[in-house]
């Protein structure tokens, strides 16, 4: 598939699940920049809605940690991969695409550095959309253990490799993360990516907020 057709795909099946967030507060937060095309569709979610939601990215941009064997596929990812971007080129890649100098200055927070150590830094406001995109196991296991908490009752958490078979450590992550908490994972029609909304069987059932009835990092 072309590249600019994928770009199209990803803007509609993105906006389809940004909708799901429409009364759920909180701020946007991408794990895994990367080159900042997903992030770009977030912040210009974000911002055509004006609801002065904050966006958040984390990424290393020292490209992947050491993998691990639960990491193990033909793909073979190596320790260093998807280097060579830093928040200033992120930065100036949304201004070139249309975003105001002055809107990323305000709405826009990109933290470096790996996920164990930089994860962190988040400020402890809810999040109404997390999306996931670290490829790795420790990578995932490190962003569910830190910002899982932080995620709104109807929020959205996308896992981008997750069912993935280059990336087995994505699910291998999520699923030991998840066991033993209800869950009920979906799938996107038009991606064929996997997401969950928060607590929102549950919520349906007993109409009681995920956040009272369950201890910190559960559903």
């Amino acid at each position: 598939m072309p590249m600019h057709v994928r770009q199209i795909s990803k803007v509609r099946y993105l906006s389809g699940l940004y909708e799901r967030i429409a009364a759920v507060e909180g701020s946007v937060v991408e794990c895994g920049v990367g080159k900042g095309i997903t992030l770009l569709i977030l912040t210009a979610l974000a911002l055509s809605e004006g609801k002065g939601r904050s966006v958040w990215g984390f990424d290393s941009f020292e490209g992947f940690p050491e993998p691990t064997s639960q990491d193990a596929s033909a793909r073979m990812p190596k320790k260093g991969e998807w280097s060579g971007t830093s928040p200033e080129d992120i930065r100036l890649f949304l201004e070139k695409a249309g975003i105001s100098r002055e809107d990323i200055g305000r709405a826009v927070t990109l933290v470096p550095g790996f996920f164990e150590n930089s994860l962190s830094s988040y400020d402890g406001s809810p999040i109404a959309f997390l999306h996931v995109d670290v490829d790795l196991y420790e990578s995932y296991h490190a962003v569910l253990k830190s910002l899982f908490r932080f995620v709104s009752p109807g929020g959205v958490i996308l896992f981008d490799e997750y069912g993935d078979y280059k990336w087995p450590g994505a699910k291998k992550a999520v699923d030991a993360f998840l066991r033993g908490k209800h869950r009920h994972l979906e799938q996107e029609a038009l991606s064929g990516k996997y997401f969950i909304i928060k607590g929102a069987y549950r919520m349906m059932k007993t109409d009681i907020s995920p956040s009272a009835e369950h201890p910190e990092g559960s559903f």
